[in-house]
């Protein structure tokens, strides 16, 4: 065994030399056994070639190419192997793929057009991450990591500029985690896909760039969460896809302003959906948050500029809620809980608006719909088979209604607010049994 391996260090130092001196060079290592080390450097040597084969256990790889048009490949089997390529340079080709348990795989690549991809299969406890751009900056890289096969694996990628493309596909794992991070430039597109997993993980983060893409789709997997955050640029779209994730599907659009935010958090839920759209406006911000339950349904749409919306549905099921804003500055807030069927919504049309409605409770049923100016409207409902309706057509109106009482089926508890003008005040508190109805209109 010492024999074979003293050849070997041989053949990789002869490698260094010889890819130092010219350019079309290529270095070749194949390293059978435990705990080999194989090192090639080439140095400003265009259109060279490296390829590292390791078979065995903790084994190491690492290769570092400074010039153009070069490629990098290592392949690995067996456990508790790393593998670290490094690329400076364009039009760069580097591919890290490993089966065995405890693999750990890098590639850093600088400058542009350059190529990275990571494969581990059947592994255990492993970790991918390539970063593109980060210490020479670059642009229109792409980027791939395929987990297929494994358990508790995570994947990490970094680009930083223009025109970049990354991607992520982990299949038939456990315990898996995929981030996908795009930072200062323009369109980039970022995807994550988890099909068949147990326990999955995925984020995508996008900011500081114009014309951004980024989706993520998980199919068929339990136990999952997908985040997509995309900040200060224009233009950008996102989309979270969720199909027989215990029934749960989620959607974030931006597209058509500055500074627009929306986030998608399900978790524990079953033949839910979750939509945000936000177009034409600047800094929006939209949450919808759903937890423990089935058939939770949101949906939140802004038009306009500096708008909230935050939609909360936990521990309940047959939820609906809906939140239209068409303005500027308005907030609006819909919070289900501990309930079942349940159906809120919200419309604003207007500036500086407010709404909250609140529900807990069997078969409840709230309607605020605000068109004006700084108009604000509260319900909150408890109990059973309550129906509340707010319309507030003016300026700088308050509304506040409270519904607690014990309705039944054919008799439910029903109240109604309209106001038409301004600076109007309306406060209706309804408890008790069945059958109340209360009417107020201003005029």
């Amino acid at each position: 065994m010492r024999a074979r391996k003293s050849l070997l260090s041989i053949a990789v130092l002869v490698a260094i030399s010889g890819s130092a001196l010219a350019d079309s060079s290529t270095a070749n290592v194949n390293q059978n056994g435990a705990k080999n080390n194989a090192v090639s450097v080439q140095e400003s040597a265009t259109k060279s070639s490296v390829y590292i084969g390791q078979n065995g256990e903790r084994n190491e790889a690492n290769a570092k190419q400074t010039a153009n048009d070069s490629t990098l490949s290592v392949a690995q089997k067996g456990n508790r192997n790393d593998a670290t390529s490094r690329q400076k340079g364009g039009f760069n080709d580097s591919s890290i793929n490993q089966i065995g348990n405890g693999q750990t795989a890098e590639i850093n690549q600088g400058s542009q057009r350059n190529t990275a991809s990571i494969g581990q299969t059947y592994n255990t406890t492993t970790g991918a991450k390539i970063d593109q751009g980060y210490t020479y900056n670059g642009s229109y890289n792409k980027a791939s990591v395929v987990q297929q096969g494994n358990t508790n694996s995570g994947a990490n990628i970094t680009q930083w500029g223009s025109g970049d493309k990354a991607s992520t596909n982990q299949l038939n794992n456990v315990n898996v985690h995929a981030t996908v991070t795009q930072r200062d430039g323009n369109a980039n597109d970022g995807s994550i896909k988890q099909e068949y997993n147990n326990g999955s993980n995925a984020q995508v983060s996008q900011r500081d760039g114009n014309n951004n893409n980024g989706s993520i789709a998980q199919l068929t997997t339990n136990s999952s969460e997908a985040t997509i955050a995309q900040s200060w640029g224009n233009n950008n779209a996102a989309s979270v896809k969720q199909q027989f994730v215990t029934g749960t599907e989620g959607t974030v659009t931006q597209t058509r302003g500055n500074h627009n935010e929306g986030n998608v958090v399900q978790g524990g839920v079953a033949a839910s959906s979750a939509t945000i759209s936000q177009s034409w406006g600047d800094h929006n911000v939209a949450n919808a948050s759903q937890t423990i339950g089935y058939d939770q349904n949101a949906s939140v749409a802004q038009i306009g500029s500096f708008n909230t919306a935050t939609t909360t549905q936990a521990y309940a099921s047959d939820l609906q809620a809906n939140v239209s804003q068409d303005g500027r500055n308005n907030k609006a807030e819909v919070k289900q809980t501990n309930g079942y069927k349940l159906d809120a919504a919200v419309t604003q049309k207007g500036n500086d608006n407010s709404a909250y409605a609140s529900q807990s409770g069997y078969k409840l049923e709230a309607d605020i719909t605000q068109k004006g100016d700084n108009n604000k409207a509260t319900s909150i409902q408890t109990a059973a088979y309550n129906e509340e309706t707010l319309l507030q057509q003016g300026n700088n109106n308050t509304a506040y209604v409270s519904q607690s009482g014990q309705g039944i089926y054919g008799q439910a508890n029903i109240v109604a607010v309209s106001q038409f003008s301004n600076n109007q005040v309306a406060n209706v508190v309804q408890t008790g049994g069945a059958g109340n109805t209360a009417t107020v209109t201003q005029r």
